[in-house]
């Protein structure tokens, strides 16, 4: 594998160039984006030569190079259809004059599965749409970790949505932080893979959870993982399947997975038992609802319409820190509010202002700002304006995405 790297304003962009072995023939592919983000794939030759899909690595190599990209290094590829391993050999230089493939052994690799994320709910009169309509399931919107979980042969392999700055290919891995759930082991589901959320005690907010795990690299003991969908069984892909098959799949598979740890919040069909839901979550100041098409497959990295629909009791965003704005009164000599924003285009752009974080944070932001800028953040408020400005911002606390993900879009909530 080739890896280039290119900084351009506020972006961090990648481009890594690969052969695989698909069905008998030799396939070069680009992977390329926005560091923190899922990748785009391009296809650059397909064949049965070998010598010809490496020329086109780098035909394609040198036009990244001339658009600013810069080498920063080559690592072992698998050539996925024959599920072989090769190593690339420099020779003579730091870039790579000639390239060696030599066989040196046989890997198999996790599948890699993005999450799926969900549109807002744009106002009241489409909520009461969602409400009536029975295509559409409703769910509690849980305030945890979103985790995709692979089971293998020795207990799960749990991965968080966002990826890794140092592969930004991949989604980090978060078995090590979480061993009471990495243990479990369910043999006769080897190759399934679910989507969920990791929840804390009922104490623990999104933002602690996910300060647990991503910062000090250890999730509680009383952490649970709450299962609502299934992407794959037993190493069949079901993301082309409708959400109505998908919840069958998941119901023959909840009896053995049934283990201390691991729920199964429940889904709600008709009007009535969305209304229940809805006055349950309200009662104990629950985070919202969700709500999910029976007639649509699953979009992998993606948010698409008519798809999934969050609703929330308030609305939040998921923001940058680009910098403070001096307080006053009895802040006088501190931070006063937080200057926030979001990607557009790719452009990282301020949105606004917001306070109130607590003392304690506002002492820490105060004293260490550069340690706070560029951290992702929750920001609560009203709506979204027209402007794309936030009603009524409210720093609410840091968040476990990827600065990169903090993107805006329309109808986001």
């Amino acid at each position: 594998m080739i890896r280039l790297e290119c900084q351009m304003g506020n972006s961090n962009k990648y481009y890594e160039l690969d052969v695989e072995k698909e069905n008998g023939k030799f396939v070069a592919k680009g992977y390329w984006g926005r560091m923190g983000n899922p990748p785009q794939v391009s296809y650059l030759y397909t064949g049965d030569s070998l010598t010809e899909a490496e020329l086109a690595i780098q035909k394609k190599k040198n036009v990244e190079l001339k658009k600013g990209y810069r080498l920063v290094g080559s690592s072992p590829t698998t050539v996925s259809g024959s599920v072989i391993t090769y190593k690339r050999v420099n020779q003579g230089g730091a870039v790579p004059t000639k390239i060696v493939l030599t066989k040196i052994e046989q890997t198999i690799e996790q599948p890699i599965y993005w999450t799926m994320n969900a549109l807002g709910v744009a106002d009241e009169s489409h909520l009461e749409r969602l409400m009536k309509d029975e295509n559409y399931l409703a769910q509690e919107k849980l305030d945890g970790v979103r985790a995709v979980i692979h089971v293998v042969k020795d207990g799960l392999r749990i991965f968080s949505r966002s990826a890794g700055v140092n592969d930004p290919t991949k989604p980090l891995e978060k078995t090590m932080a979480l061993p009471h759930l990495a243990k479990l082991k369910f043999p006769k589901l080897v190759g399934t893979i679910l989507d969920g959320e990791i929840l804390g005690s009922s104490d623990k907010t999104s933002a602690e959870v996910a300060g647990d795990i991503n910062r000090k690299g250890e999730g509680s003991d009383s952490s649970t993982l709450n299962v609502f969908d299934i992407l794959a069984i037993n190493g069949r892909d079901l993301r082309e399947e409708v959400l109505n098959v998908r919840l069958s799949e998941l119901d023959t598979v909840a009896p053995q997975l049934k283990k201390q740890g691991i729920q199964f919040p429940r889904y709600a069909h008709s009007r009535a038992e969305k209304e229940s839901l809805h006055l349950e979550i309200t009662l104990k100041n629950g985070e919202g609802m969700m709500f999910k098409n029976l007639e649509a497959t699953y979009c992998s990295g993606g948010r698409p319409t008519d798809n999934w629909y969050k609703h929330k009791k308030s609305a939040t965003f998921d923001c940058v820190i680009m910098g403070f704005a001096q307080g006053k009164g009895k802040y006088a000599n501190s931070i006063g509010a937080v200057i926030f924003g979001q990607y557009v285009n790719g452009v990282l752009t301020e949105l606004g202002k917001a306070s109130g974080m607590d003392d304690k944070t506002r002492k820490d932001m105060s004293d260490h700002p550069d340690a706070w800028k560029g951290q992702a953040i929750e920001i609560e408020g009203m709506e979204r304006l027209k402007s794309g400005a936030i009603r009524h911002p409210r720093y609410k606390g840091v968040t476990n995405k990827s600065p990169k993900d903090c993107i805006f879009y329309e109808g986001e909530q």
